[in-house]
């Protein structure tokens, strides 16, 4: 699924239903539900917050994309703001939070100006 928002606050919050409904449609547990809702909440936050300072209102919108498959979901939050800084890499709780409730997770720049999110999650807690 991939959805488009505008860079506001009011998107954190729709993003995050879209894709928790998508993840439980899936068969993900609660678990993994709060684990995408946390994902996505911080990187359309940090988006809405930090990646267009010097543009206000933003002149952008805020991409989120979910996948997926039997066991894990992949989700991609894209920006095309003013890009990651480096010292925002070690910074920050929801930076932290998110690398510990996630398999896989990077922030790196686009090409092209922005920032994307990627994280991998489990689905469902190992039985």
């Amino acid at each position: 699924m991939r959805w488009t928002f505008p860079a506001e606050a009011a998107s954190c919050s729709a993003a995050r239903r879209a894709a928790c409904d998508v993840a439980r449609a899936h068969g993900a547990d609660d678990e993994g539900v709060n684990r995408i809702a946390l994902g996505v909440t911080e990187a359309v936050t940090n988006a809405v917050l930090h990646a267009y300072l010097e543009h206000q209102p933003a002149p952008d919108d805020i991409v989120v994309e979910l996948e997926c498959d039997a066991d894990v979901a992949h989700l991609l939050v894209l920006d095309h703001g003013l890009g990651v800084r480096p010292e925002a890499r070690s910074l920050g709780l929801g930076l932290r939070l998110m690398a510990h409730a996630a398999e896989e997770f990077d922030v790196s720049p686009r090409e092209g100006g922005g920032t994307q999110v990627r994280m991998t999650v489990r689905l469902r807690t190992a039985a």
